[in-house]
């Protein structure tokens, strides 16, 4: 984890925020002229894995927005929510349905602990239970 310059740690480790890393990011001034209003971009500061087209976006996604920034919601959910695109998209069940489509007996791999097991304690994550077929395994 250690470089003998910033640049290779920089590149290593924020190749999606270079400039930034590396100090030579433009200013907020310069960043908030060159905003990409009605584009779409990944939420990850939040937990429900959606795409938002509020002009909130981090400045690194700002800076390089042809990496980050998408057109159109479905585009934004496929490149990074892939897993979950119903959900991101609006199209997944409410709440209440997917409460009651659970999926009892079923393993599912448990990365939020670093033990590495598969559990079937039904505390998967809600998109495991809303495409078991992809995530659950008997």
């Amino acid at each position: 984890w250690m470089h003998s310059t910033l640049a290779a740690c920089c590149t290593t480790n924020y190749s999606w925020n270079y400039a930034t890393c590396v100090g030579t990011a433009p200013t907020s001034t310069a960043t908030t002229t060159t905003s990409a209003p009605g584009l779409y971009y990944p939420d990850w500061l939040n937990t429900d894995e959606v795409c938002r087209n509020d002009n909130g976006q981090p400045s690194y996604m700002t800076g390089n927005p042809s990496l980050w920034m998408h057109s159109t919601l479905a585009a934004c959910c496929t490149t990074n929510y892939s897993w979950n695109y119903a959900t991101c998209v609006g199209t997944a069940p409410t709440s209440t349905a997917t409460t009651t489509t659970s999926a009892p007996g079923l393993y599912y791999p448990d990365w939020l602990n670093t033990d590495e097991v598969c559990r079937n304690d039904n505390g998967q994550p809600s998109y495991m239970t809303g495409n078991p077929s992809l995530w659950m395994h008997s």
